[in-house]
């Protein structure tokens, strides 16, 4: 009769152990969304999870802290950027797969005015031009680390306004924290996404932030390496790029390139 030796039994557990983490990572991904995307992202998560037995796990921040996590070694799968120079850097660096990085939703930038009398009004370029001109404390993202706070600086720029506003500027980390400072009466102007303004019932009025006055918000995506043999991160990604999803982007405020 086959006698198991202790040294055998527990190599033979430490195999079947290490076999199911194995098979557990398979079906789960970490992956890092930009803040503006994150409420979307949600939504994908969930139509995703129902529609495959896979499940991912969200994880948000600006884009630049995201990148430098990433840089650092933080266990992350794939990574939605709110802008294509972070992604970029990544593949320049030998971290992506296959070098390859995709666009997966172009956004909008807008102005929030919550103490205009009238509610959810969109305003015209003159009407926001003035309000901004007037407004006390105008909150924007980091320019440095959110693409959506580089949009708002352009913009302020092409308009001529930034250097008489610059003393009443306030500079929050992200979109989601501008958005923080507008709603709880810390500014009373901020540029944020038109997909944060959509997803929320604000009071007052807004404006969508002329294209022309800022360089486009395309939003990319990429799978690390250290994801190369993980079928969740692969299947998410592909996920993103069909119909399903694509509808979702849309429908939270966002553009397509398919």
């Amino acid at each position: 009769m086959l006698q198991w030796r202790p040294a055998q039994i527990w190599l033979s557990l430490l195999l079947l152990i290490s076999s199911n983490v194995a098979l557990a990572e398979k079906h789960t991904a970490v992956v890092a969304v930009a803040t503006n995307f994150f409420a979307t992202a949600e939504l994908l998560e969930q139509d995703f999870e129902q529609r495959s037995s896979q499940s991912i796990s969200l994880v948000a921040g600006s884009s630049g802290k995201l990148y430098a996590q990433i840089s650092h070694g933080a266990p992350i799968d794939a990574f939605l950027s709110a802008d294509q120079t972070r992604p970029m850097q990544l593949v320049r660096d030998g971290m992506v797969v296959g070098d390859i990085q995709f666009t997966y939703a172009i956004g909008r930038l807008v102005a929030w005015f919550p103490n205009v009398s009238e509610s959810t009004i969109e305003l015209s370029r003159s009407q926001a031009v003035r309000l901004i001109t007037n407004g006390q404390r105008i909150a924007y993202a980091n320019a440095a680390l959110a693409p959506y706070g580089l949009a708002a600086i352009q913009a302020l720029q092409a308009l001529e306004l930034r250097d008489q506003l610059q003393p009443r500027l306030v500079r929050g980390e992200n979109v989601g924290q501008v958005y923080s400072l507008v709603s709880s009466g810390n500014a009373d102007i901020g540029f944020v996404a038109l997909a944060q303004h959509l997803q929320k019932t604000n009071a007052g009025g807004y404006w969508l932030v002329g294209e022309s006055l800022h360089e486009p918000i395309r939003q990319d995506a990429v799978l690390l390496k250290r994801a190369a043999n993980n079928a969740t991160a692969k299947a998410f990604l592909d996920y993103l790029n069909g119909p399903a999803a694509q509808k979702i982007i849309q429908a939270a405020g966002y553009a397509v390139t398919n």
